[in-house]
């Protein structure tokens, strides 16, 4: 057991490597990105709590009810695991904004019309090539999808989208195999051919 004056020590050492760590680049990148992840929290809990001002209880707890937990679920929740859903549902509802602010009548056929009014071609959203989701998982191994999607520079949605089995357009699938081999984790080269799901 720790006398008192052992702790006291050991509390010195430690801010004493603290303040020279805070010299160093790595320290100043890391310090740097919680302030952005902090920064990026507050906003997501004041989007969906409606409650502005510093991280509280109730603004939590409000910004977790809006997407669905129950008490008992926000009660085991840890912060990380919060704001990953939160961040999720703001970017499921910004796309779905996006869709809707392109079609003025709600319709695509709406869109359409006025798009080839306008342009002289006809409108509507590629469908795309549905991805072979398991080889997507699968080629990514162990490695986040936040990780390929910053290597693919695509979003973690898109990463997401893909594992699912849905349909991406063609710079979509070009992205990320260039992804993939830029971490250079796999022993072969993966090509956008080997991303889309066969029938």
């Amino acid at each position: 057991m720790k006398t008192e004056e052992e702790r006291q020590l050991q509390l010195e050492r430690i801010q004493a490597w603290l303040d020279t760590s805070k010299e160093t680049p790595r320290w100043k990148e890391l310090s740097s990105y919680c302030k952005e992840w902090s920064d990026n929290f507050r906003r997501l809990l004041e989007r969906f709590s409606g409650i502005d001002g510093p991280m509280s209880w109730p603004q939590l707890w409000k910004a977790a009810k809006s997407v669905g937990f129950s008490r008992d679920e926000f009660s085991r929740l840890n912060l990380g695991e919060l704001y990953e859903v939160l961040r999720a549902k703001a970017m499921a509802l910004d796309e779905s904004r996006a869709r809707s602010a392109l079609l003025p009548d709600g319709s695509v056929e709406g869109c359409g019309d006025a798009l080839q009014k306008a342009t002289g071609s006809k409108g509507g959203r590629r469908a795309g090539t549905p991805v072979n989701g398991k080889l997507l998982r699968k080629f990514r191994g162990d490695l986040s999808q936040d990780a390929l999607a910053e290597a693919s520079n695509v979003s973690i949605y898109d990463i997401q989208r893909g594992e699912d089995g849905r349909s991406w357009p063609k710079l979509k699938f070009n992205r990320v195999a260039n992804g993939l081999n830029s971490i250079g984790r796999l022993e072969f080269p993966v090509t956008a051919e080997m991303l889309k799901k066969t029938s």
